[in-house]
């Protein structure tokens, strides 16, 4: 019997689906054998025991078969982390420090994701025994943060007055330096999914910074030379050059990027930050190879740290937009430590304006109005990220909040042309015109 056309394209549509779904299986087969030969490779050369080699191995397939019965916002973020352990895998890039974060974190997900749905993004966990907290990011799920665990182990260090607190102290130490991962020669702490154009697994100055500043306080006061061994390999970062390491060569001196992946992206409280940890953790362990690498960071800063300031906020990012509450605040407080540090004048001066920045309103200038089509289009330059609301008289309102720079609102005429704009900026203040 001969089949008609659209039988043969049924057929064709059919043959093709099968094609691809073997496709799909074998591709699945290859990946999960190259992840499992990664793992083997390491146990034979002794870089690994068995156990942990088999642990990790079962925490792969637990997932891959997880994924399986899993759909939607449950599904992603085991795909995703799957495809990063692939990635890393094909390239040869699974090397035994890498097993202990990537398979732990890993196995935190199944758990989680065998019984419940995705979590509040933003939201930061412990699980189980483990001291080591995770975020959840939509889309990848829970993910080991390096800044969240040293920035706890900073303030546990302040806290750890008692021999229990003390002991604490040592063992949540131990386990983030277990988390560690050797690139270029230094001791860093990974982020596993790509973020603002730094492709997995990067590094960050902020939160590379905040770890040698946390272990070297640490092992300072628990007179532990491993712990502070640790933040002298942590230290080292900053002398690799991205993207293995943090620096590159700017302004006369060395910036530290705060995503080692993107060269492109100056990050002012991120820069600030990076310098106040590799100047404290220098201080206390009297490294002269850190001292010098924070005094050629301090070149570049004198540059760059000054180009945050707007005239009525911060920057963000130098060339980007400006900082957020929470980011110019951040700013402010580097900022201070920076001049305790140092002393100088273009810290100390810049601290303070954009400090004074908090509890100066938004200015309002250059209205002009046109009414067209039975609304009301006002345009006006304004000083500083703002939330704008435009009332009509009679009561016609619009409201958004904007960035500084000359903008345009519309309104709905209503019993007049005249309308009230109101400005107020991220800390609060408010100016208000009428035109």
């Amino acid at each position: 019997m001969q089949l008609s056309p659209t039988h043969k394209n049924a057929r064709l549509a059919i043959m093709l689906a099968l094609a691809a779904i073997t496709l799909l299986f074998a591709t699945d087969r290859a990946q999960a054998a190259t992840v499992s030969a990664s793992l083997t490779k390491l146990q034979n050369a002794g870089l690994i025991d068995q156990s942990k080699a088999s642990a990790a191995r079962k925490s792969y397939h637990d997932a891959r078969s997880l994924r399986k019965r899993l759909s939607g916002a449950r599904q992603l973020p085991l795909t995703n982390q799957l495809r990063t352990i692939d990635s890393l895998a094909k390239k040869n890039r699974i090397t035994a420090d890498r097993v202990t974060p990537l398979f732990a974190q890993l196995q935190v997900n199944i758990d989680w994701f065998r019984t419940k749905g995705p979590g509040v993004v933003g939201t930061r966990s412990r699980f189980g025994d483990s001291l080591i907290y995770y975020q959840y990011f939509s889309g990848w799920g829970w993910q080991f943060h390096p800044l969240a665990n040293f920035s706890q182990l900073n303030a546990n260090w302040t806290q750890s007055k008692s021999a229990g607190a003390q002991r604490g102290l040592s063992r949540f130490a131990y386990e983030l330096i277990g988390f560690g991962v050797n690139r270029g020669g230094a001791l860093t702490w990974e982020y596993y999914f790509p973020f603002s154009g730094s492709p997995a697994p990067f590094i960050s100055s902020i939160s590379q910074g905040t770890a040698i500043q946390a272990l070297a306080r640490s092992g300072n006061k628990l007179k532990d030379q491993n712990i502070t061994n640790a933040a002298t390999a942590g230290a080292r970062a900053f002398g690799v050059a991205a993207p293995a390491g943090l620096k590159i060569n700017r302004d006369g001196g060395l910036h530290f990027l705060g995503y080692s992946g993107n060269p492109r992206e100056i990050i002012f409280n991120m820069f600030a930050q990076a310098l106040d940890g590799l100047h404290d953790y220098a201080k206390i362990v009297g490294d002269a190879d850190a001292q010098a690498l924070y005094e050629r960071g301090l070149v570049a800063a004198r540059v760059e740290l000054p180009q945050s300031d707007t005239g009525a906020w911060s920057n963000y990012e130098l060339g980007g937009v400006e900082s957020n509450l929470n980011y110019h605040q951040v700013l402010i407080e580097f900022l201070f430590r920076m001049c305790e540090d140092t002393n100088e004048a273009v810290f100390c001066q810049l601290h303070d304006r954009l400090k004074s920045y908090l509890t100066i309103k938004p200015t309002i200038t250059g209205v002009s109005k046109k009414v067209r089509n039975g609304r009301v289009y006002v345009t006006f330059t304004l000083s500083k990220v703002s939330t704008i609301t435009v009332r009509a008289s009679g009561g016609g309102t619009t409201t958004a909040t904007v960035y500084r720079g000359r903008r345009v609102f519309s309104v709905k005429k209503r019993s007049s042309n005249a309308v009230t704009i109101t400005a107020k900026d991220l800390a609060g203040n408010t100016a208000q015109v009428s035109k």
